[in-house]
């Protein structure tokens, strides 16, 4: 599948106008060193999910981005990364798999989730919290890097 028939899946499932080309729809302080690319031509587009649901959802706890990279998608939370934000990031992570599991498109498509620290990650390994994150295969990272 091309980057064309991704950004096809996000107007049907998401909305016409969430797309955006490259990192574009990543803020800038999220972009910087911590979602990055060797070869930035694959990265397909973006859509800024906590903006874009923003006013029909206002106290939902939404999650950030979706990151196109060839025709797969990275879901990616960027987030404080101390025990405290466990339990709020895995809140974001179930709005986010109630959604994907009710787009058509988006959810049959490859994809990967991922929580970015937006400083050092805090979060003993021995802890509930740790546990947690881990069994649902979310540990927050310093950087996303695709290849």
């Amino acid at each position: 599948m091309s980057a064309e028939a991704l950004r096809a899946d996000v107007a049907a499932d998401i909305g016409a106008g969430a797309w955006k080309p490259g990192l574009q729809a990543v803020a800038a302080r999220d972009r910087r060193d911590r979602i990055v690319a060797r070869n930035t031509r694959k990265l397909s587009g973006s859509v800024a999910l906590d903006d874009w649901f923003r006013r029909t959802e206002p106290d939902a706890p939404r999650w950030d981005y979706l990151v196109g990279f060839e025709s797969s998608v990275h879901w990616v939370e960027v987030h404080g990364a101390s025990g405290s934000d466990v339990s709020v990031v895995l809140e974001k992570l179930a709005w986010l798999e109630a959604r994907v599991g009710a787009w058509p498109h988006l959810g049959a498509r490859a994809q990967s989730f991922h929580w970015v620290a937006t400083s050092g990650v805090d979060i003993p390994k021995q802890s509930r919290q740790y546990r947690q994150a881990a069994a649902r295969g979310l540990l927050p990272k310093k950087q996303l890097a695709l290849p």
